[in-house]
């Protein structure tokens, strides 16, 4: 069945019309297909022939591959942080990306890939884990403050880490990083 969509000015006259063919079946959504290593999957829709969402776009790369440029990361976490949601497990990080001054929730980033991650003057109010993600071109930290417990065990950095006038009220852990000869 053909169906006609009529296109209108403000005057309300008649333009044209635009045929098109309705499905029978409802298309389903098509979700991202990232699973965590323990098989959390994440299950926001993708936007296109990518299988994953743009959260996770990357996140098939090799370690060693930069981060894709990704336009709808930054919106689209946004909305992750105004919900509050710290669930950020394998997020993969476009360049320039940066957060609010607070962040008052729990972060979970295991197995995040951020690209010349540089935050200043960030206070994270709730635990941070940040283990296992690649660091790809760099992490610059200054005057960041962890009130919780911040671990960065088993990271790959794979450029130079600057952590300046960084306080951790807590605990803080680097067990086991893996670098391309930084001095720590």
């Amino acid at each position: 069945m053909v169906n006609k969509l009529m296109l209108y000015n403000q005057s309300s006259q008649a333009l044209c019309y635009i045929p098109f063919r309705m499905s029978a079946q409802p298309q389903e959504l098509q979700t991202c297909i990232f699973r965590t290593p323990d098989g959390v999957v994440c299950n926001r829709t993708i936007l296109g022939p990518d299988p994953y969402c743009s959260l996770h776009y990357g996140s098939n790369c090799k370690p060693i591959d930069k981060v894709p440029e990704n336009p709808h990361f930054e919106a689209d976490f946004l909305d992750v942080v105004q919900a509050n949601d710290g669930n950020w497990r394998g997020f993969v990080f476009p360049l320039g990306v940066k957060l609010p001054k607070e962040i008052p929730f729990a972060v979970d980033a295991r197995g995040s890939r951020l690209s010349s991650f540089e935050q200043e003057g960030v206070v994270f109010k709730e635990p941070v884990n940040f283990s296992d993600a690649i660091f790809t071109d760099g992490l610059t930290l200054k005057g960041v403050v962890f009130e919780g417990p911040v671990t960065f065990d088993r990271c790959r950095f794979e450029g130079p880490v600057d952590i300046l006038n960084v306080q951790c009220k807590s605990s803080a852990s680097f067990t086991g990083p893996i670098s391309q000869g930084e001095r720590f």
